[in-house]
């Protein structure tokens, strides 16, 4: 630990410094003697507000770990970015202590910004979240890891009272995945409307996926057809192993096997259908919302009307390790 390459830093409940290696000296400029005994607000920036630091700690002290990026200062005064992990240590007789690592990141802020620009780009692609017509009512939330996303959504009629839209994710985040994002959102869009039925068009779909994705990389998506004269909902799972289907004020999760897009061209994916009426509602979601689950899901936000007020709420408890994307479709 003393001559590892990456800084560390050992503190104690208090946030007082007991123990810097070498590697934090390198970056930061504070010798170990000027740093033992002082605040880990030694660093502090000031990039970073309050809401931050609050958020920090309540995650930390919940799940028992924080990863994350973040702006810390040397003692030259110069600011730098960093990504950090911090690990609460609970010993025998009730003395905790907080064990830290970081990496100084050390890419070009103009390909940051640049990143920024692409993730704005990015998210004008997208539907209107909220969209609201006298069959239904669709909205959705998505927040990436980073500037951009490796989720995507969308939405369309197909004809006159049938709708069909998606929900999927691409491996990994940040921006190759999101290049990956885009190829995905025109091919979806292409084999749809040159299929005869839903299952075809998936069963298309994949057998295209491993053209346009990175190798070694899948997709997952759930893919449906909604049709206002039957009330019938088909859908089509590749890798999205469950969704929620909330009626006469019950809800229920819906789960189906499935394999992903891209893993394998002789893969064969099935259509399914679920019957609603109105005032349901179908709730689709990425695995980054699933790892962030509660125990109940009434605790995530459930309805189309202000998703996306209640879900920036609702992921401010945490700090976000994957893309997350949620979509609530409402019949009227």
């Amino acid at each position: 630990m003393e001559f590892a390459q990456d800084p560390m830093v050992l503190a104690n409940a208090e946030g007082i410094i007991l123990w810097v290696n070498q590697a934090f000296t390198k970056v930061t400029g504070y010798e170990r003697e000027a740093a033992v005994g002082k605040s880990t607000r030694l660093l502090k920036s000031g990039v970073q507000g309050q809401d931050f630091y609050e958020t920090f700690w309540n995650s930390l002290i919940l799940t028992g770990h924080w990863s994350g990026e973040i702006w810390n200062r040397r003692k030259d005064g110069s600011l730098y970015r960093e990504w950090l992990e911090i690990f609460p240590l609970d010993l025998p007789g009730g003395n905790r202590y907080f064990f830290t690592v970081f990496q100084e990141i050390t890419y070009e802020r103009e390909i940051l910004l640049d990143i920024q620009v692409a993730g704005k780009l990015q998210a004008s692609l997208a539907p209107d979240p909220l969209f609201v017509d006298k069959f239904v009512q669709i909205n959705a939330a998505q927040k990436g890891l980073y500037s951009v996303t490796g989720d995507l959504y969308d939405y369309f009629w197909l004809e006159d009272r049938v709708l069909f839209g998606y929900i999927a994710d691409v491996m990994g985040h940040g921006v190759s995945s999101a290049m990956q994002v885009g190829a995905m959102r025109v091919l979806i869009r292409e084999t749809i409307h040159q299929s005869a039925t839903l299952e075809q068009a998936i069963n298309r779909l994949n057998k295209s996926a491993g053209m346009y994705l990175a190798n070694d990389t899948f997709a997952a998506a759930l893919c449906f057809i909604m049709d206002f004269d039957t009330m019938k909902f088909r859908y089509v799972s590749a890798g999205i192993h469950s969704f929620y289907h909330q009626t006469a004020g019950q809800l229920h999760k819906i789960q189906v096997e499935s394999t992903y897009l891209g893993v394998s061209d002789s893969a064969e994916f099935s259509e399914h259908a679920l019957q609603l009426k109105s005032g349901d509602q179908v709730l689709l979601m990425t695995d980054g919302l699933y790892d962030l689950m509660p125990a109940s899901i009434e605790l995530i936000p459930l309805r189309a009307s202000n998703l996306r007020e209640e879900f920036e709420n609702f992921l401010g408890q945490f700090f976000l390790h994957d893309d997350v994307t949620m979509m609530i479709m409402e019949l009227n």
